[in-house]
């Protein structure tokens, strides 16, 4: 098997798992000991052929990709994928980790919360990822997709940062100090019962909102000899996550007109 260091030379791939943390990296390397099927554009149609290939666990793969992002010689798919596991780890290093239960019912950890500015690097690194970075055929596409459909780039983003999420703060120190393989051992734990719990802690933290202020004033053409004194409140405003842009008055939310939001533009106020 060739070293992490030769192997970003090869064009590098993600494919997700359940748990994330089972996730790996493959490298279509020639020498590989592993074979997969990758899709190609061939005279202007796209075919699928089975390509050697490394394959290295994400927890293996993650430093060596964010090292390689600036080195010489690097493949552009797997430069790619060393920006996504940059973003990934300096995530965990932000503590914006949440425990979750997977579709499988086992225990992972993953990306969040994300603030507006950590959903637009999501969003710029999906718009930036070349074909050869998503070249692994959907095991089940549609039938409009004669075929062959490559996974869409910013969900497949995402598996990556819960993948990163999901493995760095699992140890035998971790097992040793909470007393239990769920949520820190590497090992997949099965934790249906948990779902509630997860779903709980998560909820106040992962709400994929923010809350601003907007000052509003009353009789500003007033003075205090001849007319009315003017009048300040704050007006506290929600803001999606998912679309920063789009705002509304939380009292509208709370009595359930939060279908009236609308787009931030050039209104004054103030945020906090």
């Amino acid at each position: 098997m060739s070293s992490l260091t030769d192997l970003v030379r090869h064009a590098a791939v993600f494919q997700p798992g359940d748990p994330p943390r089972s996730g790996v990296v493959a490298f279509l390397d020639p020498d590989g000991e592993s074979t997969m099927t990758v899709a190609e554009q061939n005279g202007g149609k796209v075919r699928t052929q089975q390509v050697a290939a490394t394959v290295v666990p994400v927890n293996e793969a993650v430093a060596a990709l964010a090292r390689a992002r600036t080195g010489p010689g690097v493949h552009p798919a797997t430069r790619f994928w060393g920006a996504v596991a940059l973003v990934a780890l300096q995530l965990v290093t932000r503590g914006r980790v949440l425990p979750g239960v997977t579709v499988g019912e086992h225990d992972s950890w993953r990306a969040g919360p994300l603030d507006a500015a950590d959903v637009q690097r999501v969003r710029d690194l999906a718009d930036a990822m070349p074909a050869t970075a998503r070249a692994v055929p959907l095991a089940n596409p549609a039938p409009q997709d004669d075929g062959i459909r490559l996974p869409d780039a910013e969900p497949l983003v995402r598996a990556f940062l819960d993948a990163v999420a999901d493995t760095m703060p699992r140890s035998p120190g971790a097992v040793r100090a909470t007393g239990t393989a769920a949520y820190a051992a590497m090992k997949p734990v099965k934790v249906p019962h948990l779902r509630g719990w997860a779903e709980e802690v998560s909820a106040g933290l992962d709400a994929g909102v923010r809350l601003s202020l907007r000052l509003e004033a009353d009789h500003l053409g007033g003075n205090s000899a001849g007319g009315l004194a003017a009048e300040f409140r704050a007006v506290v405003q929600v803001h999606s996550l998912a679309d920063p842009s789009l705002v509304v008055d939380a009292a509208a939310l709370w009595q359930g007109g939060g279908h009236n939001g609308r787009h931030s533009g050039g209104q004054g106020g103030g945020q906090g």
